[in-house]
């Protein structure tokens, strides 16, 4: 069914916008904006090896740009009670080659072209029991060659989010929120897009919203996200005649359309999917009732051999001491038993934090053996839909570089994603497959098909943190192969 669904949704796709892209004008006036949609697949070699299809899976610290309530999902290795996340990575989209980073339709024979380029995130999470909380950035730096190669600008755009997350349902479902803020940046030359010879300079702030139903046990998932619209203005209301910075003719306004986003997931094999985190216990209380069981056991015995010995009790015990020792209604007599009992629970009481940590290392260590034998062999499929939002009279970054009114189209863009996910060699060998549709943003311009793949090797281990949650090194390299458009990528990082 999941199979079905997305081939009506890649053929719907590809069927948008077949003709030949439609010859442009120059920019005439300030009355258009930029289109900062972005239809290419991004993030981790995870990411982008599964074609981007996250929505349903949110997992990790990166799952955040796919679907906030990420924030909130624990994977199956994260067992403690506080669990930091952090990392961070970079990227080279375009760097092997690429004919038609935009789709514009142009191909690399006419219009700009992008050189040395990086994508460089990072973030830092914090989950605390069923709540989660992150705060994740994103640059995306790229220099702009013109017809005769030479570096035109160099265009910033920066994302960060600041978001949380909680279960709810027992766990069933998660929620999350976060705020967006979405920077941009182009500059003259090989400006590093801090504001120095900035041609287009702006900052807007917007709102994520996301959800996940993950039913213990099942094997599937469901998630769905929105993003708002967001808009910076550029040109202000009113200005008379065409305002113009370093030869450009100035958009009235920058925009990332709202977006929607719609994913299943679903995993054959023995590994599960869907596991309801549960906090550990605190060993702390039971460890004092191991001590008011022994202190009652010991008044017990010592009441039994002054009993044998026809020795008559001292007196009732207090209403304190009856409530932690309910059976019993009298003390013992013999003072050195008082005095023996007096240096042992100085004893219990001085070994007591010893006794606690120990035994939270013991539970936390069977947690981990717990999770350790959980079988490895698995199959994933994800699919995603995402409807972006039209925007009225735009062109892309790269139509505003070349000055031409490459329109961009003003009804929503579908992308359909698909992405599979397996373990054939367990902990050695994780390997992806995914499929998805870039769309036409430009009025005139086919969608484009991209296929993506990418591996994860498990190399050695890192034993810094003891034989619980030890560090597993990984190396992974992805692809991305379109028409007009190849990219290679290579990952380090760690095992899960």
């Amino acid at each position: 069914m999941i199979a079905r669904l997305a081939g009506w949704a890649f053929a719907a796709a590809l069927a948008l916008g077949l003709a030949a892209p439609a010859s442009a004008q120059s920019i005439p006036d300030n009355d258009f904006a930029i289109d900062l949609a972005q239809g290419l697949a991004s993030g981790t070699g995870r990411q982008v090896g599964m074609g981007n299809a996250f929505t349903a899976l949110a997992a990790g610290l990166d799952g955040v740009a796919f679907n906030p309530a990420s924030a909130a999902m624990r994977s199956l290795s994260e067992l403690k009670r506080v669990e930091v996340r952090g990392g961070g990575g970079i990227s080279f989209p375009g760097r092997f080659g690429t004919g038609d980073f935009f789709n514009n339709g142009l191909g690399s024979t006419r219009g700009v072209n992008i050189d040395d380029s990086f994508v460089l995130e990072g973030g830092l999470g914090f989950q605390l029991g069923m709540i989660g909380v992150v705060g994740t950035g994103e640059v995306q730096s790229y220099i702009v060659r013109g017809r005769e190669g030479r570096p035109d600008s160099n265009v910033n755009l920066q994302t960060f989010r600041v978001g949380g997350g909680f279960n709810v349902l027992g766990g069933d479902v998660v929620l999350g929120a976060s705020l967006l803020i979405t920077r941009m940046a182009i500059t003259s030359g090989l400006g590093l897009g801090l504001g120095v010879g900035a041609l287009v300079r702006t900052s807007a702030p917007g709102m994520e919203i996301g959800a996940v139903y993950r039913p213990e046990g099942s094997r599937f998932r469901v998630g769905v996200a929105a993003v708002s619209h967001i808009k910076a203005r550029v040109v202000p209301e009113g200005d008379d005649g065409v305002v113009m910075e370093g030869g450009y003719v100035l958009p009235r306004e920058v925009v990332r359309p709202w977006e929607a986003r719609f994913g299943i997931a679903y995993q054959l094999g023995p590994r599960p999917l869907n596991r309801r985190y549960e906090l550990p216990p605190d060993p702390s209380a039971w460890v004092r009732a191991q001590d008011r069981e022994a202190r009652c056991a010991r008044i017990a015995e010592q009441l039994a051999r002054e009993a044998a010995r026809g020795v008559a009790p001292r007196e009732h015990v207090s209403p304190e001491e009856r409530m932690l020792c309910p059976s019993i209604e009298q003390r013992p007599s013999d003072p050195e038993f008082w005095e023996e009992e007096r240096i042992r629970r100085e004893e219990e009481r001085a070994t007591r934090d010893t006794r606690i940590e120990r035994e939270r290392k013991r539970i936390k260590h069977q947690r981990w053996i717990d999770y350790e034998i959980l079988p490895r062999r698995y199959f994933l499929v994800s699919a995603d839909l995402v409807v972006i939002g039209g925007v009225r009279r735009s062109v892309g970054i790269d139509g505003f570089l070349d000055q031409e009114l490459r329109l961009h189209t003003e009804r929503p863009s579908f992308l359909p994603r698909l992405g599979v996910e397996g373990e054939p060699w367990p902990r050695r060998l994780k390997l992806r497959a995914g499929a998805y549709v870039e769309p036409g943003r430009n009025a005139g311009v086919s969608a484009r098909m991209h296929f993506t793949a990418g591996f994860d090797v498990r190399l050695f281990v890192l034993e810094f943190t003891g034989p619980v949650n030890p560090w597993d090194i990984r190396v992974g390299a992805t692809m991305d192969l379109a028409r007009d458009y190849s990219d290679l990528g290579l990952s380090l990082g760690f095992w899960y």
